[in-house]
């Protein structure tokens, strides 16, 4: 639907470049967008409850308004289990890693820590295809390593480094996570794969701010405009587009458009959170960038697997 309507003149090739492009700077916008709700006190956990249950009903309205809903009936009951479980340690575990990451560090921060799961990502999947390491490998996890190393800046002691700890272990965790789950997210309709994993996500959140006494109603309203963004923005809207462009142009092709996602953030955080960047940290982002670009592109980012900010 996203792609016939966009298309109107269009060619595949820009049509696709297009959906893809405005689905990054969705994506983009995600960090944005937490970052306000706790700059007015709201808690991480009903933010993520919230925006997941969102990003849920939305997904299941668009599948139930679909031409297409019995691929529900296709799903097998073993395949759905596994996407229950991925959604809680996977899928809503990745989100609240980055969404704790952004507690303690700067939005632009955070999204080039965690962006390197791209390269985390290639070096699993050839160690989980048996494969040997090749030196592009190698270079991609120095250029990365290094990259992350100067975006901490000189200033090691004013980093609060459990912002940076948040942040690789979501990008650990998430290549984890896709390496795990992509034979099934293959076999699956993404979107019926992402309702389910979003709504498994929400009811973990829900359970653990029930739990936690921290699940409240009492939001400020830029709290709850930014829980409303994340599931329209950076949930349906990010994820049908992204769908469309990459069956117009292929996973690769759409794959390089969204290693842009970082830069992203980080305009957003400038224009509008104030955030400010040294030389030596934009070498570092520059060099996290170089390494996603020079991952081998057999194991490149999968672009059709839901991914936890974005289906967060």
């Amino acid at each position: 639907m996203f792609a016939s309507k966009l298309k109107g003149g269009l060619d595949n090739e820009v049509a696709g470049r297009l959906l893809v492009t405005g689905a990054t700077v969705s994506l983009g916008s995600m960090a944005i967008f937490a970052k306000l709700a706790y700059s007015v006190g709201a808690h991480q956990v009903p933010v993520l409850a919230y925006r997941f249950v969102l990003t849920a009903a939305l997904l299941w309205l668009t599948l139930a308004a679909s031409r297409k809903p019995e691929t529900l009936r296709l799903l097998s009951r073993k395949d759905a289990v596994f996407l229950i479980l991925a959604g809680i340690a996977g899928y809503g575990a990745v989100a609240g890693s980055y969404f704790s990451s952004l507690k303690y560090l700067q939005a632009s921060m955070t999204s080039f820590l965690f962006f390197t799961y791209p390269v985390y990502l290639a070096v699993l999947r050839a160690i989980w295809d048996r494969e040997v390491l090749s030196g592009r490998h190698v270079a991609a996890l120095i250029l990365a390593l290094s990259g992350v190393a100067l975006v901490l800046g000189p200033q090691w002691h004013e980093i609060d480094f459990r912002g940076v700890s948040w942040a690789i272990f979501g990008a650990v965790l998430h290549a984890l996570y896709v390496t795990t789950t992509h034979k099934v997210i293959q076999r699956v309709s993404p979107l019926v794969a992402t309702a389910i994993l979003s709504s498994s996500a929400a009811a973990a959140y829900l359970a653990v701010g029930t739990a936690g006494n921290t699940l409240t109603l009492d939001l400020k309203p830029l709290a709850w405009l930014s829980v409303a963004a994340m599931g329209l923005i950076n949930g349906l809207f990010s994820l049908r587009a992204l769908w469309s462009g990459i069956r117009l142009i292929g996973p690769n092709k759409a794959a390089l458009i969204t290693t842009m996602e970082p830069l992203v953030t980080s305009t957003l955080a400038v224009v509008f959170l104030g955030e400010t960047w040294g030389f030596k940290q934009a070498v570092g982002a520059a060099l996290i960038l170089a390494g996603v670009w020079w991952v081998p592109r057999k194991h490149g980012i999968p672009g059709s697997v839901p991914r936890p900010r974005g289906g967060l």
